[in-house]
C-alpha cells in the first residue's frame, strides 16, 4: 500500500507538470497573437516577424490558438500583397482544421484562401474557396464567416461585371446579417448592395440606400470604423451624380476626417482624388490640384502604385483643362511609366502561378509515390510533405522574371512653340507603342520557344516514363501529371498568343481578323457580321500589328462591356484610304466619361495609335442603342 501512495504521488506530480507547461505554452500564443493584432494595421512587418517566432506543436498536438497564428500570418500577408507567402500560411492552417477536424477553422481558412484568389484575379479558384467555405461554415454557428464567404462570392460576380449574380449574393448576406442582428454587417452588406446600384447609374437609389445605412450606423452609436468611411464616399458620389456638388463636398470632407481617425492613409488620399475629378468635371479645375497633390504625397510615402498612377492622370486632366500643356505632360509620362511598372508585375504573377501549377503537379505525384511505398508511416508521410512544401516556396521565390523596363525620357524647353511641344508629345506616343510591341513579341518569343519547349520535353519524359509503369494506380498518378502539364503549355500559348499574334505573319491582316471574328463566335454567344475588303497589302508590316491591335481591342470591349448580340465589322476600301467599322447592339456608354477616366485607357490606346498611322478616329455611343468606332487610315507605309 505505501508503495501505491509514492508512485499515485509521482504520477500526480507529473501530470500537474505536464498541465502547466501546456497551459503556458497556450497562454504564450495567446500574448503573440494580441501583441500581432495591436501591431497590424501599424506595423505589418514586426506583426508578421512577431508571428513567425512563435514554436510550432509536435505533429497532431495542434491547438486552435496555433491555428490562429498560421491564419493571421496569412491575412497579414494578403494584405501587403504577398501572394504566395500567403497561401502558404494558409494551407497550413486549413490542414490544421481539417486534422481538428474543425468546420469553423476550416471555412475561415477557406475563405481567406479565396480572397488571395481575388486579389490575383484568378475569379473561378475564388468563388471556387467560397463556396467551400460557406458549406463548410453550414456547420457552425458562426454567422460571420457566412456572411463573408457569400459576399465575397458578391465581389467575384462583381469584378466580372455579372451585375444580376453580385446582385444576388449581397441580398443574400444582407438577409444573413439582419437575422443575425449585426448593424455593422448589416451596414457593410447595404453597402454592397448600394454599390451594384451606382455602377448601374440608379444614382437615386444608391442614395437612399446609403442614407438609411448611415442612419443605423449612427444609431447604433459605434466607433470610427472603415465601413462609415466608405459610406461617406459612396454617398458624396451619388450625390455629385445627382448634381448636388456642396452636398457631395461635405461627404468627402467627412470621409476624410474618419480615415484620418482610423489613420487609414490610402483611404485619405482615394477621398482626395475623387473630390478632385468631382471639381474637374464639375469646370473648377484648380480646385482639383491641391486635392491631387495631397493625394500624391500620400500615395508615395505608403509605397501606393494604384493611388500614384490615379493622382497623376488626374493632374494631368486638370493641367490639359487649364491650358498648362508643360505640366500636363509630365503627369501624363508619369502616369504612363506606373502603368508600365504594373503591367511588369502582373506578368510576373502569372508567370508565377504557371509554375505553381506545375510545381503542384509534382508534389502530387511525390505524395503519391510515399503512399504507396510507406502505407503504414503516416506521420513521416507528413513530415516529408511539409518539407516538400517548404522547398516548393523557396524554389518558386527565385523563379526569373521575364520582364524588362525600358524608360524613355524627352527633355522638353520650357521657352518652345506649343506646336513643337505637341509634336515631341506624339513622337513620345509613337516610340512608346514601338517599344510595347517589340517587347510584347521578345516576350512572347520567350514563353514559345523557352519555358513552352522546356516544357514539351517534360511531357516527352513523362511518356516515356509511363511506359515503364504496370499498376493501375501509378499510371493514373503519371496520367494527371501529363495532363497538368499539357494544360501549362496550353497556358503559356495562350499568353505568348495574346502578346504576339503569330497568325498576323501566317495568314496575314485579312486572315488574322476573320480567325478573330470566328474565335469571338465560338467563345461568346455573339452573331458575328462581317465583310473585309482591300486589307491585305494595304499596310506594311509594322503598321499592320497596329491595325489588328485597334480592331482587336474594339472587339474585346464589345465582349467584356457591351452586352451585346450582335457585332459588325466592315472594312471598306476608299482609292488611298481605308475605313474601319465596327458596330454592336449593345447597352451603350457615356463616351466623355469613359475617356475621362482609367477606365478609358483601351479607347486611349486606340487613338494612339491611329495618330501613329496618320488616321481618324470617331466614337459614337448611346445609351441602349449600342456603340460604333470608326477607323480611317492612308493606305501607306510610311511608318515601317
Amino acid at each position: 500500500m505505501p508503495n501505491f501512495r509514492i508512485a499515485f504521488s509521482i504520477l500526480s506530480l507529473f501530470l500537474g507538470v505536464w498541465v502547466s507547461v501546456c497551459a503556458a505554452e497556450e497562454e504564450s500564443l495567446q500574448k503573440i497573437l494580441d501583441q500581432a493584432a495591436l501591431l497590424q494595421q501599424a506595423d505589418p512587418d514586426s506583426a508578421i516577424q512577431l508571428l513567425k517566432r512563435a514554436e510550432a506543436p509536435p505533429l497532431g498536438e495542434e491547438t486552435p490558438e496555433y491555428f490562429e497564428v498560421l491564419f493571421k500570418l496569412g491575412v497579414i500577408l494578403e494584405q501587403t500583397s504577398a501572394y504566395d507567402q500567403a497561401m502558404f500560411y494558409l494551407d497550413s492552417a486549413e490542414h490544421i482544421g481539417r486534422r481538428m477536424e474543425s468546420h469553423l477553422l476550416i471555412s475561415k481558412a477557406l475563405n481567406s484562401k479565396g480572397v488571395v484568389f481575388l486579389n490575383r484575379g484568378v475569379y473561378d479558384s475564388a468563388l471556387e474557396h467560397f463556396i467551400l467555405a460557406l458549406e463548410e461554415a453550414e456547420h457552425t454557428d458562426s454567422q460571420e464567416v457566412k456572411i463573408s464567404a457569400i459576399t465575397n462570392a458578391g465581389h467575384v460576380a462583381f469584378y466580372q461585371g455579372n451585375m444580376i449574380d453580385a446582385m444576388e449574393y449581397y441580398k443574400r448576406g444582407k438577409a444573413m446579417a439582419l437575422s443575425f442582428g449585426d448593424t455593422l454587417a448589416i451596414v457593410r452588406t447595404m453597402s454592397h448592395v448600394a454599390l451594384v446600384h451606382q455602377v448601374q447609374e440608379n444614382y437615386e437609389e444608391a442614395l437612399s440606400i446609403n442614407e438609411e445605412g448611415l442612419r443605423m450606423f449612427i444609431e447604433s452609436k459605434q466607433g470610427p470604423d472603415l465601413v462609415i468611411a466608405t459610406l461617406y464616399q459612396d454617398l458624396a458620389v451619388c450625390t455629385k451624380h445627382l448634381g448636388q456638388l456642396d452636398k457631395a463636398n461635405g461627404y468627402f470632407e467627412r470621409a476624410i476626417e474618419v480615415c484620418t481617425k482610423l489613420d487609414n492613409k490610402e483611404g485619405v488620399a482615394q477621398a482626395y482624388v475623387n473630390r478632385a475629378i468631382m471639381w474637374i468635371e464639375s469646370g473648377a479645375p484648380s480646385k482639383a490640384i491641391p486635392q491631387l497633390n495631397k493625394a500624391l504625397l500620400i500615395c508615395e510615402s505608403v509605397g501606393s502604385k494604384q493611388g500614384q498612377m490615379y493622382s497623376h492622370k488626374s493632374l494631368s486632366d486638370a493641367y490639359v483643362a487649364l491650358n498648362m500643356p508643360d505640366s500636363a505632360l509630365v503627369h501624363y509620362i508619369r502616369y504612363h511609366e506606373i502603368g508600365e511598372e504594373m503591367l511588369s508585375k502582373s506578368t510576373q504573377e502569372q508567370l508565377n502561378e504557371m509554375r505553381t501549377k506545375f510545381e503542384t503537379a509534382e508534389k502530387e505525384k511525390q505524395i503519391v509515390e510515399l503512399e504507396i511505398e510507406k502505407e503504414r508511416q503516416f506521420i513521416e508521410i507528413e513530415q516529408r510533405d511539409s518539407a516538400i512544401e517548404r522547398l516548393w516556396i523557396i524554389f518558386g521565390a527565385g523563379f526569373l522574371v521575364f520582364s524588362l523596363i525600358i524608360v524613355l525620357f524627352f527633355i522638353y524647353r520650357h521657352n518652345q512653340e506649343l506646336k513643337r511641344k505637341r509634336r515631341r508629345q506624339k513622337q513620345f506616343a509613337e516610340e512608346m507603342i514601338r517599344w510595347q510591341e517589340n517587347e510584347r513579341k521578345r516576350v512572347a518569343g520567350e514563353l514559345h520557344d523557352g519555358i513552352g519547349q522546356s516544357l514539351v520535353m517534360v511531357k516527352n519524359h513523362l511518356q516515356k516514363i509511363r511506359g515503364t509503369f504496370e499498376e493501375d494506380s501509378e499510371l493514373s498518378v503519371m496520367q494527371k501529371v501529363e495532363d497538368a502539364v499539357a494544360d501549362t503549355i496550353q497556358e503559356v500559348r495562350q499568353i505568348s498568343y495574346s502578346l504576339r499574334p503569330f497568325h498576323l505573319e501566317i495568314l496575314g491582316l485579312e486572315g488574322s481578323i476573320n480567325e478573330l471574328l470566328k474565335d469571338i463566335e465560338i467563345t461568346t454567344q455573339l452573331h458575328v457580321e462581317s465583310r473585309l475588303e482591300g486589307l491585305d497589302g494595304a499596310f506594311g508590316k509594322e503598321s499592320e500589328i497596329h491595325v489588328f491591335r485597334m480592331i482587336q481591342e474594339g472587339l474585346q470591349n464589345i465582349v467584356k462591356h457591351a452586352k451585346a448580340t450582335k457585332v459588325s465589322c466592315e472594312v471598306k476600301d476608299l482609292g488611298d484610304r481605308l475605313r474601319i467599322y465596327i458596330a454592336d447592339d449593345g447597352h451603350g456608354f457615356d463616351v466623355s466619361h469613359v475617356f475621362a477616366k482609367v477606365s478609358g485607357l483601351g479607347l486611349l490606346g486606340m487613338k494612339e495609335r491611329v495618330d501613329f498611322l496618320g488616321g481618324e478616329f470617331q466614337i459614337d455611343s448611346t445609351h441602349g442603342k449600342g456603340s460604333s468606332l470608326v477607323f480611317i487610315l492612308p493606305k501607306s507605309a510610311q511608318h515601317d
